[in-house]
């Protein structure tokens, strides 16, 4: 199971409440993909594929946040995982396909060191906020 820790020391001048959002978001897509993964339900899995979709979002807001990088390859190879599980999980959506589940996890796992590396070099993210409740409601 991919596990992300939200509670790793941050480096100095790196918000630790802004690695911990990062952290979240990614932790928050790997348990559903595990769930999905597990599950034999039609219903549940419905009910987690509408979980994942509103769970995009952090991954747009992710998306967001990389262009306050110093560094731009950083930046880049963050893009690029972030936008291919975008594409894994709308494969997903659109055919039903689980077996890219496994694939999921790799993209979780890559991006999981990517953001060990990147939080190194943001700039304090102290004053970001997410309105998870709209995130969560969908609107």
């Amino acid at each position: 199971m991919t596990t992300l820790s939200p509670n790793r020391p941050c480096s100095a001048g790196v918000s630790p409440r802004a690695g911990t959002l990062h952290y979240l978001a990614l932790d928050s897509i790997a348990r559903v993909v595990e769930r999905l993964a597990g599950s034999t339900d039609l219903r549940e899995r419905q009910l987690l594929l509408q979980r994942l979709t509103r769970l995009e979002a952090l991954i747009y807001w992710q998306l967001f946040h990389l262009g306050k990088s110093s560094r731009q390859d950083l930046a880049i190879q963050g893009d690029r995982l972030l936008r291919l599980l975008l594409l894994r999980l709308a494969h997903l959506r659109i055919f039903g396909d689980y077996g890219v589940l496994g694939e999921c996890r790799d993209i979780l796992s890559a991006l999981q060191r990517f953001l060990q590396a990147w939080t190194m070099v943001i700039p304090d993210l102290a004053d970001y906020t997410v309105d998870f409740e709209r995130l969560w409601s969908g609107q």
